[in-house]
């Protein structure tokens, strides 16, 4: 029997929609027969090699995803307290050279103040973890992640770990000083 790693990028709503990416390490020729099967939910897949290079990859992208998250609350709160509408600020970071299809996909729901999960902080908290003993294994210093570890420990022990991952907006609010930013655009 042969066996693939395949962990998946995406969420619930990529899913749904046929949208994940596939992670796939392991025997290239299971790779080559499943690679139709996986077409049918997945809009690409990637063999990336015969040993644990998807695990590598899929933690790697997660690290990605959560130092973003932290990028997003830092910039939304440093524009707030310029006086940017908060509309304003979510339109110009979907619109400009940060709007990656994850900043995109994060704007719509903080344009409501929307923190329902579709991956929780526990969950990040989690996958920060895992990125966390995999470098160390490897040797490999990431202080990024390990800071956003500790950003995440301090969202959840607020009470913010069972919201979405993008909570980080309302934890830096808090370390800032602003409140709730207002949700209606500006006339």
């Amino acid at each position: 029997m042969l066996y693939l790693r395949s962990p998946v990028s995406g969420n619930p709503v990529s899913a749904e929609a046929g949208q994940l990416s596939a992670l796939v390490s392991g025997p290239e020729a299971a790779f080559r027969a499943v690679s139709p099967l996986m077409s049918t939910f997945c809009h690409a897949q990637t063999w990336l090699g015969e040993g644990e290079q998807a695990r590598f990859a899929k933690l790697a992208i997660n690290l990605m995803i959560a130092v973003s998250a932290g990028m997003m609350a830092e910039a939304l709160s440093l524009a707030r307290s310029g006086d940017i509408d908060w509309q304003d600020m979510l339109n110009l970071m979907e619109n400009s050279a940060v709007g990656s299809p994850m900043v995109k996909y994060k704007c719509a729901p903080l344009k409501e103040r929307d923190f329902t999960a579709t991956f929780s902080g526990r969950q990040m908290a989690k996958d920060l973890d895992l990125n966390l003993d995999c470098a160390r294994g490897a040797g490999v210093p990431i202080p990024l992640a390990a800071q956003m570890r500790e950003t995440y420990s301090a969202i959840i022990a607020s009470g913010d770990g069972d919201s979405d991952y993008i909570a980080t907006v309302r934890h830096e609010e808090r370390l800032a000083g602003l409140g709730d930013a207002a949700v209606a655009a500006r006339p």
